[in-house]
């Protein structure tokens, strides 16, 4: 009987498999890490629906209704202006989070932004280059 050298092909090189441990420790990590930030980005934003308010410029007051939707993880803005007759104006969400919101109005060279306090929404109107 001859007996030869055992060349096991599973003999693991220890620093090698500890390298390539840590990195599937980091990989996974990664990976439940980018999944949390994808369900909080598909959380509604507590801004969504309606809010209304006066636009006060020189001697007058507008009334300025702002809706913003959600419908398939986009988020839909238009605005209303009653006291002139116009609705459903065009709007694009420029960004919303859980208590701000930028809103661009391109039909009217417009934009508004706004940040939550307590239960008014605050901001900034501007119109071509006026707030």
């Amino acid at each position: 009987m001859q007996l030869h050298q055992r060349k096991d092909i599973t003999k693991t090189n220890k620093p090698a498999d500890s390298i390539i441990s840590a990195m599937k420790r980091v990989l996974i990590l990664l990976v439940l890490l980018l999944a949390t930030l994808i369900g909080r980005a598909q959380q509604p934003s507590s801004l969504l629906g309606a809010w209304s308010g006066k636009l006060h410029v020189g001697g007058m007051s507008l009334t300025l209704v702002l809706h913003l939707d959600a419908a398939d993880g986009q988020v839909k803005a238009t605005l209303d202006s009653p006291d002139q007759g116009a609705k459903g104006i065009a709007a694009t969400c420029e960004y919303l989070s859980a208590d701000s919101v930028a809103v661009h109005v391109a039909s009217i060279n417009a934009t508004y932004r706004g940040h939550l306090h307590g239960q008014l929404l605050v901001g900034t109107f501007t119109q071509n280059g006026f707030s």
